[in-house]
């Protein structure tokens, strides 16, 4: 059973203010080559900065619904940097990865 993720992020361009209340909704879309995502399936998220050190953290993490699950992520940092998010579901080693880009603040 093959599974191929799509992401969507709630920021346009995924960019966000590397501040200590920030926070980024994510949405991960799990589509089947065949057949339909089973209501439930649990998703995990991780984030890490571009040298694989983890970063912050996620709440609000949702089973999917109709192919769909979201968390909130909490970067928890005030340095601006590329953090990559990588998402996959129960009992397959597929995952995904989107990139959120944090910016310093003005």
């Amino acid at each position: 059973m093959s599974r191929r993720f799509t992401y969507s992020t709630a920021l346009l361009a995924a960019f966000a203010l590397a501040a200590a209340g920030t926070t980024i909704q994510i949405t991960a879309t799990l589509i089947r080559d065949q057949g339909t995502v089973t209501d439930g399936t649990v998703v995990t998220f991780r984030a890490a900065l571009a040298d694989g050190t983890s970063v912050g953290g996620f709440t609000n993490i949702t089973t999917t619904t109709n192919g769909t699950a979201t968390a909130t992520f909490l970067p928890r940092t005030t340095a601006p940097g590329t953090v990559i998010i990588t998402v996959g579901a129960q009992d397959t080693t597929v995952t995904g990865t989107v990139q959120v880009d944090l910016t310093a603040g003005s």
